[in-house]
């Protein structure tokens, strides 16, 4: 059986993004604004994650072929965070092919600013089209979104801003089901000002496990020693329509503990004075001397934003929980590399599309993520149809556990590769059998799967992986 992500899994993204959408209920801004609001098509059921009826697939049995919505979509906050009569709203879409088949170029995406009635296939008269262009099994595309708000609409009222995926249907089917979204809010005049700091929705790279699993924040070293400070590093947004002024503060912890989130006045962490941001903007605000909590095997950075309330009557609500793995003794710990933009990582194939039951050379760029020089050790590699399993949805696929793995389809040794702290380095797999079938298949990589760092046996991997074409000899 396989061993995927480790701890919480499921309920992961629901602790990434459900207080960001309940966050109406405590936050606290300069303005007028309710509560931050995004999107996403990922199915939300009574108990969080609907993951039976995602239509994303599992690996079972002679699994060859990709059946559901071959697309998944996530955008960040909408800027402003309540629309105003006459004013553009703004945000960015993460939209992802996590299919079998590529995605032709042309697929559409609509959005209405008010929109009451549930749109059909193909409907026309959005107030904003796009055109995407082609996507590969799991690519991942960012679209930059502009939704016009017209200047007749009623002050006061509800608008019903909808947006509508593959809105022709020719992706999938049921996309004016699956792909079909519609948040309301309630309009605000033009000139109504508000000032408004979220730490900003997490973007592909804050996802190594998968996105059912537990979101990350950069910070350095990436795996830090139990006891021994660390740096993370927050991206922060303001959503509202005026600059953020000074002497906002955040507030992060290295881990749970007393945090009263209506309080003013918490103790402990780290606090540090927000930059001045921009309507819109998002700023990544380090923070240095975080100590990783003893007698823990990983933990969360928990943040808090206008934490001495500058702002208003009491903090903008917990906002912020960004997981990371712990090291009990200082140790080299080497991980893999996320593709910019993408949710997978810097792994390449050459030939690009490798001819069916021949061989290629596969490309792996791993980084050492601690602060102790060490060794990439023995790297396995994992085949598997794109359709057997969704490592973008539940990370890269790996059989057995630290230090056993099994079912590996290939194997080498780079222990001659040492990496100092920070280092990356990319190497070459060569001779690695092609898969028999034409089509669509992933690779997993392990490195140090004989463990010769002492991290490698206490820490579960985010395992490298990427898509690639075998084509017909």
């Amino acid at each position: 059986m396989a061993a995927t992500t480790p701890r919480f899994r499921a309920a992961a993204l629901v602790l990434a993004l459900a207080p960001l959408a309940l966050a109406a209920l405590g936050a606290r801004a300069d303005g007028p604004d309710e509560y931050p609001a995004f999107a996403s098509n990922y199915p939300m059921g009574a108990q969080g994650l609907d993951t039976a009826n995602s239509g994303a697939p599992r690996l079972n049995g002679g699994v060859q072929s990709f059946t559901g919505n071959p697309l998944y979509w996530l955008s960040d906050f909408f800027v402003p965070s309540q629309p105003r009569a006459g004013v553009k709203r703004t945000f960015q879409m993460y939209i992802v092919n996590q299919g079998d088949k590529v995605i032709p170029k042309g697929t559409m995406a609509y959005f209405w600013a008010n929109k009451t009635e549930p749109a059909k296939c193909g409907e026309a008269g959005a107030d904003a089209e796009y055109k995407l262009p082609e996507l590969r099994p799991f690519q991942t595309y960012t679209l930059k979104v502009s939704v016009p708000y017209s200047s007749d609409l009623t002050i006061g009222a509800l608008a019903w801003m909808a947006i509508f995926i593959d809105a022709t249907c020719v992706a999938y089917n049921q996309s004016d089901v699956s792909n079909y979204m519609v948040v309301p809010a309630t309009v605000l005049s033009k000139t109504t000002e508000s000032v408004f700091p979220m730490v900003a929705m997490p973007i592909p790279t804050s996802f190594p496990y998968g996105w059912i699993s537990e979101l990350v924040y950069q910070q350095s070293p990436i795996v830090p020693v139990a006891g021994a400070p660390y740096t993370a590093s927050i991206r922060v947004q303001n959503i509202g329509t005026g600059p953020l002024p000074s002497g906002v503060f955040m507030q992060v912890w290295p881990g749970f503990g007393n945090i009263n989130t209506s309080s003013c006045t918490n103790t402990g962490g780290v606090t540090v004075e927000l930059p001045k941001i921009g309507p819109g903007k998002i700023k990544t605000v380090k923070v240095e001397g975080l100590v990783a909590p003893k007698g823990k095997s990983s933990s969360y950075n928990i943040v808090l934003l206008d934490s001495t309330c500058t702002l208003g009557k009491a903090p903008v609500d917990y906002t912020g929980l960004g997981f990371y793995n712990i090291m009990d003794a200082p140790s080299a710990y080497i991980g893999g590399v996320q593709a910019k933009g993408q949710f997978t990582f810097t792994v390449k194939t050459t030939p690009k599309a490798p001819k069916a039951n021949d061989t290629m050379t596969v490309k792996v760029k791993f980084q050492n993520q601690a602060e102790t020089e060490g060794p990439i050790g023995k790297v396995a590699l994992w085949l598997k149809p794109v359709a057997a399993w969704n490592a973008m949805q539940d990370g890269g696929w790996v059989e057995g556990a630290p230090c056993a793995y099994t079912g590996f389809d290939f194997s080498a040794d780079f222990s001659g590769i040492v990496l100092k702290p920070g280092q990356s380095k990319t190497v070459k797999l060569a001779g690695v059998p092609v898969p028999t079938t034409p089509g669509w298949w992933q690779l997993s990589v392990v490195p140090d799967i004989n463990c010769t760092l002492p991290a490698s046996k206490g820490i579960f991997p985010s395992a490298p992986y990427a898509s690639f074409e075998v084509v017909a000899p």
